[in-house]
């Protein structure tokens, strides 16, 4: 995307943002340095798309958790026209714009078809994962009301299980990852030392855990 189509369309959409949080547009911009990390790794890849469709994603995001829409994705694909247009976003790509925002979300075992989608769906998924993806996920599991942890918590035991009251058995869940889980290489790459570090974590809380 040109530059200056990249920065209006960042403001266009800030309202739509919390000011802080696990989805907040710091995440959003997080997400877009690593699908450009993953771009030019990959061939056939239009930044106009990719780029939109990231400073997308989660655009209805706070609609859903306050009960204004029941899936954020198909929201989100909704409104991304008007807000394109209005910043004067080539009209043939619309399309694939609102296509990666509506299959971005990966946990809902939706596949991607486009090259633009599938860094979108690595990009977004490898959020999760490091120092970051650790703050993120006990600040937004807690604020759902789920336990740090407890003793008596179901052990989860593959990628992808999240049937357990313990925001630490959600973390362990990730370490169950795989290269498959992946659409890209350089995805499965920029994983694979956050993956260590959430391992090492994982340790010294439960040496430090008492119930």
């Amino acid at each position: 995307m040109m530059k200056d189509l990249s920065i209006k369309l960042a403001k266009e959409v800030e309202p739509f943002y919390d000011k802080n949080g696990a989805h907040d547009l710091a995440h959003v911009k997080r997400v877009l340095d690593i699908a450009e990390q993953i771009a030019k790794t990959e061939k056939g890849v239009d930044l106009d798309i990719l780029r939109a469709g990231v400073l997308l994603h989660d655009i209805a995001r706070k609609m859903e958790e306050e009960g204004k829409c029941e899936n954020h994705a198909i929201k989100g694909a909704e409104m991304a026209p008007e807000l394109l247009r209005n910043i004067g976003f080539p009209e043939d790509k619309i399309k694939a714009v609102q296509y990666c925002v509506l299959v971005h979300r990966k946990s809902k075992r939706i596949k991607a078809e486009t090259i633009e989608a599938k860094i979108l769906q690595d990009a977004d998924r490898i959020e999760i994962f490091g120092a970051v993806g650790i703050a993120r996920t006990f600040a937004d599991l807690s604020a759902r009301g789920m336990l740090l942890h407890s003793n008596k918590s179901r052990k989860l035991t593959y990628f992808e299980d999240t049937d357990s009251d313990s925001i630490l058995e959600y973390m362990r869940s990730l370490l169950f990852a795989t290269r498959k889980k992946f659409h890209t290489k350089k995805g499965w790459d920029i994983i694979k030392p956050r993956l260590e570090f959430i391992r090492n974590f994982i340790v010294q809380f439960e040496k430090e855990w008492r119930e």
